[in-house]
This record gives C-alpha cells, sequence and structure tokens, in this order.
C-alpha cells in the first residue's frame, strides 16, 4: 500500500490495486485507446475541491479514455453537510469557467459534453439512505448495470460497497463486491477499519509500524473488479 504522498493512479485489469486515491492528471491503461459506446458512472461524494477533481475526472475519461458517455451521481441533499449535490457540481463547474488557463478549457469541453448529452447528473434518494449497496432498489441496480464501469469514491461509499463488516483484511474485493451489477472501481482513502483485498505481507507490515493505519487517512487504495 503507497502512503497519499502520491498523486497519480493508472488502473489495471487486475482485481485489487493498491495506490493512492489522489487524482491529478490520471494515466488510464484500460480501455484507453479503444473506440466504441463506453461509458462510466461515478459518485462525487464531496463537495468544493473533490468535486473540482471530479470534473477533472471526467474530462479525462471522455477525452483521453474515449468513454461515449459519462453519469456523475450526487446526492438529492447533503447526508453529511459536505456532500455534494448537483448545484455544488454545477458551481464547481462556473468556478472552473472562471479561471484562466486549462481549468476552463477542462469547463469549457464539459459545457458542450453536457450540450451533447456525454454528460449528465443523476441523483437518487437512496444515497441518502443508511445501507450499503447490497440493499440498493432495482432502478439503480440497472444504472450500474447499464455502465461499462462505475467509479465508486469516498471511504463510506466503499464501505457501502463491500458491506460495513468485520472483514478478514486478506478477504479478495472480488469476492466482496461479487455481488455488483457490473465493472466496478472503488478508490478510497482508509478511515475507518473496513478493508479487503490485501496481501498478508502488506497487512504485516503496516500493523508492525505501529501506527493506526486503517483509520488516520495515511493510506489508499484503488480496487478494481471488471467484468
Amino acid at each position: 500500500m503507497i502512503p497519499r504522498s502520491s498523486l497519480t493512479w493508472r488502473p489495471s485489469t487486475t482485481s485489487s490495486t493498491s495506490m493512492p486515491p489522489g487524482m491529478a492528471a490520471p494515466s488510464c491503461s484500460h480501455r484507453c485507446g479503444e473506440t466504441g459506446p463506453t461509458s462510466a458512472s461515478g459518485s462525487a461524494p464531496l463537495a468544493g475541491r473533490p468535486s473540482r477533481r471530479d470534473l477533472v475526472l471526467v474530462d479525462h475519461l471522455l477525452g483521453r479514455c474515449r468513454a461515449g458517455s459519462v453519469s456523475l451521481h450526487v446526492k438529492p441533499y447533503p447526508y453529511y453537510v459536505s456532500d455534494a449535490t448537483a448545484a455544488d457540481a454545477v458551481a464547481c463547474l462556473r468556478r472552473l469557467a472562471a479561471t484562466a488557463g486549462h481549468a476552463a478549457e477542462i469547463a469549457g469541453r464539459l459545457h458542450a459534453a453536457m450540450g451533447e448529452g456525454k454528460v449528465s447528473l443523476y441523483t437518487h434518494e437512496f444515497y441518502c439512505a443508511p445501507w450499503s449497496f447490497h440493499q440498493m432498489p432495482a432502478d439503480l441496480t440497472s444504472q450500474f448495470a447499464r455502465a461499462t464501469l462505475t467509479i465508486l469514491k469516498g471511504d463510506l461509499n466503499y464501505r457501502r460497497l463491500v458491506g460495513d463488516r468485520d472483514w478478514p483484511p486478506t478477504t479478495p474485493f472480488t469476492e466482496a463486491v461479487s455481488y455488483f451489477p457490473g465493472a466496478v472501481a472503488a478508490l478510497r482513502t482508509l478511515k475507518s477499519d473496513v478493508v479487503t483485498g490485501l496481501e498478508q505481507g502488506t497487512v504485516i507490515e503496516l500493523d508492525a509500524s505501529g501506527q493506526p493505519w486503517r483509520t488516520d487517512g495515511s493510506h489508499g487504495l484503488i480496487q478494481v473488479q471488471m467484468r
């Protein structure tokens, strides 16, 4: 597992990749350069600066990764005070547009993509319910099943994805998310005890450090289950 100080990530076809959760001009190795009706669904868990990074990622998926469309999922209202809503996403896009340089260029591309129907905002009451994704309703399940890849960000989304349970940390990520209706990638900073998909040697090394590595926000994970 790599500390958060590194800020780039590279998705892979392996089921679990220990990488930092920061996103600065990510490089895609899966599906980049391919053409076709690919689509992505992504969660935008936090308002403010995290939402700006989410928009940059959407632009990257449309451009470098040639996604045909991206649906950005937001809360219908804040479940926590910092949760992103549709209004927050629009405000962040306007903020990018008002900034000089590459940020304004990204905003221009995203605005055009929205006009063409390539980028959409989606919300569901389930996102403010106290349940894991195991209990998601049929219409939301269909949304994820239709997507080429669903990207879930944040520690809370991770716990909702694998289940807020006392998993042995070496439990395969693929086993924990086998119920999910489509391909899924989880990006999180560790801020809770729940974790899956680690190698035994990694767990031993981290436990031996004496640091609360599961909860202190010093490490992150990117884990991917392809279909």
